[in-house]
């Protein structure tokens, strides 16, 4: 089956652009905490949940949900029905979609709003090529869709709700490098947003992009130290006025472009105080605040942000 191909993104950087207005305030709230302390979670993967206005927190098999004032309100996985969750996704119209490690293989299974197993989704139609090489990785739901994706190999499947394959997408074709696949070294992160643009980062090539549903790709970003340069690309991540946020592990930062993908503002910045970072590894915009999950024990940031009006 042929892949559906957008015109390769030059690696070329393009100039820089101004925003076309005032970056947002961004300040810091609080942590992620539970009611004995802050949580010291190492590197957690983040999901939104737009519907229930919650945030959804995957480490260690177990997936925590906090609602807007950052308290825990459940939690549910590595249960011997369900098995151990590497990746979970809200499905639209209630319950999850998870890719559970189960008896020594990774499954795709359906879960209901309290986390506990209803079905398992057998993938099925995928082209032979494809299912001889994919190893997904997460799994993402927008609309009626799943999204399962191998970052390694740069790929992500399309299905429908019961496991039927629908499409996929080449990435690595996509931006013209599918010959130096390995150089590349694979996605970092990935994520689908709830109009099924997929947003993805590539480290190696110091950029952030974004996939239409209409297979159009753009990229945005550059290598260097100065403001809205990349140094080491990881989470990125879409809010409901259209900016973009995108953390660099190596900047201790969170970078904010606006919807043309404008460099608007960065925060976060290394250090030992509350607002400081240390190696940012995902992002998540939810209801006017960005969640920002880091590595050695730091657990998940939570700031505000809030649009200023042109003066």
């Amino acid at each position: 089956m042929a892949l559906l191909l957008a015109a390769p993104v030059s690696p070329e950087d393009e100039p820089r652009r101004p925003a076309a207005g005032p970056p947002p305030k961004v300040s810091y709230r609080h942590h992620l905490a539970t009611t004995t302390g802050v949580l010291p979670l190492h590197g957690a993967r983040l999901t939104a949940d737009p519907a229930g206005h919650e945030l959804l927190v995957v480490a260690d098999g177990v997936i925590r949900v906090f609602n807007r004032a950052g308290m825990e309100t459940y939690a549910f996985g590595d249960d011997a029905e369900t098995g151990r969750i590497f990746s979970v996704a809200p499905i639209p119209d209630g319950g999850y979609a998870g890719l559970v490690a189960d008896e020594g293989r990774l499954g795709l299974k359906l879960l209901d709003f309290r986390g506990e197993f209803v079905s398992s989704v057998e993938v099925s139609g995928l082209p032979q090529d494809l299912s001889e090489s994919f190893r997904p990785g997460a799994v993402d739901a927008a609309g009626d869709h799943l999204y399962l994706s191998d970052l390694a190999n740069m790929l992500v499947v399309v299905l429908e709700r019961d496991g039927r394959y629908v499409k996929h997408h080449d990435l690595a074709s996509l931006l013209g490098v599918a010959g130096k696949r390995s150089d590349v070294g694979g996605v970092r992160s990935l994520r689908v947003t709830p109009k099924g643009e997929i947003l993805f980062t590539v480290p190696s090539l110091f950029k952030a992009y974004s996939l239409s549903p209409d297979g159009q790709v753009r990229g945005f970003g550059q290598r260097g130290n100065g403001p809205g340069k990349f140094n080491v690309v990881a989470g990125i991540a879409r809010d409901d006025e259209g900016r973009y946020y995108v953390s660099d592990m190596l900047k201790c930062a969170v970078l904010v472009f606006d919807a043309e993908m404008r460099f608007l503002v960065e925060f976060g910045y290394r250090g030992v105080r509350p607002e400081n970072m240390v190696a940012p590894v995902d992002v998540v915009a939810l209801d006017g605040l960005v969640y920002v999950s880091q590595y050695a024990q730091r657990g998940v940031n939570v700031f505000e942000v809030k649009t200023r009006s042109l003066e």
